[in-house]
């Protein structure tokens, strides 16, 4: 899971760094996602230990992250939809990145929980 942690700490740098550049307004909101990428990146790369202890408690932050990251940006994802039915937004660029940001996010949770699940239930077997 901390390759994987990695990887979506990666994308979510790009997504901030696009769409920072690429959205024309300059507008810092639209490196949120850089900013969780960042902290989910170096999650990943502290949870590559050694210790199992220290790689379990640094992934359960790690979701902690991503969840708290989703739920920041669960409204822009809905403003999106809302945005695809024709509703007008102050600043479409940010909604459409955080929105990709909240999905993305969903994913990492989604598959850490199935991770965690994955993982208590070999234990016994053990």
């Amino acid at each position: 899971m901390a390759n994987i942690t990695i990887i979506f700490g990666l994308v979510l740098l790009v997504l901030g760094i696009v769409g920072h550049t690429g959205a024309g307004s300059g507008d810092p909101g639209t490196l949120f996602p850089a900013y969780f990428g960042i902290l989910l990146g170096l999650l990943g790369v502290m949870a590559r230990s050694d210790s199992a202890k220290q790689r379990k408690v640094v992934m359960h932050i790690a979701v902690v992250v991503g969840l708290l990251g989703f739920a920041f940006t669960v409204g822009d994802a809905w403003a999106y939809f809302h945005m695809q039915a024709g509703a007008t937004q102050a600043d479409p660029a940010i909604v459409e990145y955080r929105a990709a940001m909240a999905g993305l996010l969903l994913v990492f949770v989604l598959l850490c929980v199935r991770s965690f699940i994955k993982a208590r239930r070999a234990k016994p077997a053990e």
